[in-house]
């Protein structure tokens, strides 16, 4: 039998380059499931599906291959699927769930003749889900049967589940390490120390006697909202911002 190492090269140059002959190998070889790989029978309701798609996509990319029932003592049988499913009605089925960003692609695999007989005939579908980390962490857009508004899901060996605090940590680490950020966020500390200059050039007293602190009196042209007040309102902002970023948007 295939070592796990050679199953996994196998799995690897079948990603990234999706061909049939690269499939049937990875179907004929099978050496047990692997954390970026799954297999099912056949399609499964749009929520639990999302889920799946958001595991993958937090932990390093994967893929679901559709038409191969895994059986009790784990070993795979290739039925294949009826028919091909509309990459239409999968988007619409899963789009409440997925940020935008997250990328997805379905591909179709129709085994018309193979000299591989247990797949001879038979139709799979291969739905692969990109790493992207610069717009991590993925989070499930909203509630559904299988599936946690808000929630951050991971692969955990070959399960789906909700990241831990450690995971999370992992997740936020990797994205930081893409060093992508907007412009507005790359700016941040320039823009802030051009305000400062401009605050610096309006008084915030004036006075018939600058030596003397008693004769102050506050300068009406001065902004209601004085620099500190500012940076105070701008870090309530930037929480914002933060949150934000967690729940994948921009």
């Amino acid at each position: 039998m295939m070592s796990k190492k050679g199953y996994h090269e196998d799995f690897t140059k079948f990603f990234e380059n999706p061909t049939r002959e690269r499939l049937r190998e990875v179907i004929k070889k099978y050496h047990g499931e692997l954390d970026n790989l799954d297999f099912k029978k056949e399609w499964i309701e749009s929520s639990k599906l999302a889920k799946h798609i958001l595991g993958f996509a937090n932990s390093k990319r994967g893929c679901i291959i559709f038409g191969m029932e895994q059986k009790s003592d784990n070993s795979l049988e290739p039925v294949g699927l009826s028919d091909f499913k509309d990459p239409s009605s999968l988007k619409n089925g899963i789009r409440s769930f997925i940020p935008e960003k997250l990328i997805y692609e379905l591909v179709p695999f129709n085994f018309e003749a193979s000299e591989y007989n247990k797949i001879k005939g038979k139709k799979f579908q291969v739905l692969f889900v990109s790493d992207d980390p610069k717009h991590l962490p993925y989070i499930a857009m909203n509630n559904g049967e299988s599936i946690r508004k808000n929630a951050i899901y991971i692969r955990d060996g070959t399960k789906t589940e909700e990241a831990n605090y450690e995971k999370l940590q992992d997740i936020i680490n990797r994205r930081i390490g893409t060093g992508y950020s907007s412009r507005s966020e790359n700016q941040l500390e320039e823009d802030l120390a051009h305000l400062k200059a401009l605050y610096n050039y309006i008084p915030k007293y004036y006075s018939s006697f600058p030596f003397v602190n008693l004769f102050n009196k506050p300068n009406p042209k001065y902004p209601n909202e004085d620099f500190e007040d500012f940076i105070i309102k701008m870090i309530s902002l930037k929480k914002k911002i933060i949150e934000s970023i967690i729940r994948g948007a921009e």
